[in-house]
Order: C-alpha cells, then sequence, then structure tokens
C-alpha cells in the first residue's frame, strides 16, 4: 500500500513538473532612484540592447514599467525595437543600435522588469567573440548631457551577457558622493518554486498517509 501511495505521488508530481515550462532566460527587478533630481525636471529616458562584432543571438524585453514621473511626447526607436512604455519594449541584438529614447518628467523613482533571453543566454554556442549589453540612460531635456551618472557614454547601469550565458552588472554613481542610482535584483523562475512547493507538499502527504511524524 506504502509503495502504491509512493508512486501515485509520484507520477502525479512529474506530470505537473513537465507542465509546468521552465522560464528561459533571466530576469531583473530594475529599480531607478532618481531622487537626486529636482522633482519635475524634464529630460529623457534610453535603454539601449547593443551587441559587438560577433555576438550570438539575444534578445531582452522591458515590461511592468512604472514611475511617479511622467512619460512625453511620442518615443524614438531605432534599430531591432518595438513597442511602448508603460507597454512592453522588446529588444533584439540584430542591429549594432538598438535604441528606445522617450521624453519623461522625472519623479522620485521609476521601475521596470528586464528579462534577458534567447540562445547567448540559454544556449551559448562557443564560438561568439563578443557580448550583448543592455543600458540604462538618463539625458537632459536636449538629450545630450547624461544625467546622474559619471560614466562618459551616459549609463546609470549596465547587464552585460557573457560569452559563458552570464550575466554581469555594471552601476555608475551620479558622483563621488553618492551611491549607484539603478539597482538590478534577479526575480527566481516561478517554476522553481513551484515544483519545489509541490515536493514539499507530496512528501508531507506521503508521511502524513503512513503515520509518520514530521
Amino acid at each position: 500500500m506504502a509503495k502504491k501511495l509512493f508512486w501515485s505521488l509520484f507520477s502525479a508530481f512529474a506530470v505537473l513538473a513537465l507542465a509546468v515550462p521552465a522560464e528561459a532566460g533571466v530576469v531583473y527587478s530594475v529599480s531607478v532612484d532618481t531622487s537626486l533630481l529636482t522633482s519635475g525636471t524634464t529630460g529623457n529616458l534610453n535603454f539601449q540592447f547593443n551587441p559587438g562584432g560577433g555576438s550570438q543571438e539575444a534578445s531582452a524585453s522591458l515590461s511592468n514599467f512604472t514611475t511617479d514621473g511622467t512619460l512625453t511626447g511620442v518615443p524614438t526607436l531605432t534599430g531591432d525595437v518595438s513597442g511602448t512604455l508603460p507597454g512592453t519594449v522588446t529588444f533584439g541584438n540584430s542591429t549594432a543600435f538598438n535604441d528606445y529614447f522617450h521624453g519623461f518628467t522625472f519623479g522620485s523613482s521609476f521601475s521596470f522588469l528586464l528579462t534577458l533571453y534567447g540562445p547567448a543566454i540559454d544556449a551559448p554556442n562557443g564560438t561568439a567573440t563578443s557580448g550583448t549589453t543592455f543600458g540604462v540612460a538618463m539625458f537632459d531635456d536636449l538629450g545630450t548631457t547624461p544625467l546622474l551618472t559619471t560614466d562618459p557614454f551616459g549609463f546609470a547601469g549596465l547587464a552585460e551577457i557573457n560569452l559563458n550565458g552570464s550575466v554581469g552588472l555594471i552601476l555608475y554613481a551620479p558622483d563621488t558622493f553618492n551611491n549607484p542610482v539603478v539597482t538590478f535584483a534577479e526575480v527566481p523562475e516561478p517554476a522553481t518554486g513551484v515544483v519545489t512547493g509541490v515536493s514539499l507538499l507530496a512528501a508531507w502527504f506521503f508521511r502524513r498517509r503512513l503515520g509518520l511524524s514530521a
């Protein structure tokens, strides 16, 4: 009876595990603190997803955009980019320069989910010679002077897809007196949590049916 119960639970667990797709790529919750700027400052948000020479195929999506500031005007999209904030914006790395530029009236912060995915993350080929980088930047209302960073290219935060599929993060501070304004927090894959939870529940139920103590 115990063996029959065990295999019944095991089979049910296996079917559920197969039914829950593993999330490909990596997801970050990205927060940007803009409180050092005077609230109401007008400027621009800039997001880029650019490959080096010899990069493997990769994609990025920017979703769940929230802010106490205000998006203004119509965005400018250059290269392999589609979508409009506050909806989902999707980037590919099929062209050398992939850029999303959107007018913005700054509040105290903005945040979004960044998903990096594709063969460069899920199946590195070992022959690529450079990675692809997602960058977060902010500019003044003329679109020429970087804000809240010491990086000469204007980036406040970078997520670099390495040749082995890992992701490296680079953060820039506004000046020598302040911490970086961008925070990347990796979000666990939903499937992992579901499978783990079901596994623990099955083990608990199995022990209870056999009259075992916890």
